[in-house]
């Protein structure tokens, strides 16, 4: 029989390379999960935030005018209320008021734990939103 002689030296270091590329695309994909659920979980959070930060201002009405029966925000108020609670949540935001709206947004950056291996530190989370303070549950 004849005896073959097998030659591996061009394919030397092959496996090692392949297993280099795999692991990059594992912590890649790693990096997308981890970090996207966390700046899911930060923009749930900071979408309630600005919601109930606009309820707080929706809230401020003109006693005068509630003992009335009418609903007359004060304006002053309802800015500082929306803003106190931004500012006690942790993350200082903007409220500003447009008729009896009461409009709350916020900005920040979350640190990122894997994706910082490929260059990205933060992520972006904003949220804005909205309330009207109303009497009672039905027409009136």
């Amino acid at each position: 029989m004849l005896s073959k002689k097998l030659n591996l030296s061009s394919e030397s270091g092959s496996i090692t390379a392949m297993l280099v590329v795999l692991f990059v695309v594992l912590i890649a994909c790693l990096a997308i999960v981890v970090d996207s659920g966390r700046q899911l979980g930060a923009e749930v959070n900071a979408q309630d935030l600005v919601n109930q930060a606009a309820r707080d201002g929706a809230a401020q009405l003109v006693v005068g005018y509630l003992r009335q029966g009418q609903l007359v925000l004060n304006q002053t108020k309802a800015v500082q209320a929306g803003e106190n609670f931004l500012a006690a949540s942790g993350h200082p935001g903007t409220v500003w008021v447009v008729g009896n709206t009461v409009y709350a947004k916020l900005n920040y950056n979350i640190p990122t734990l894997f994706s910082s291996i490929f260059g990205i530190r933060y992520l972006r989370i904003s949220a804005i939103g909205s309330a009207v303070d109303v009497s009672g549950i039905g027409p009136n």
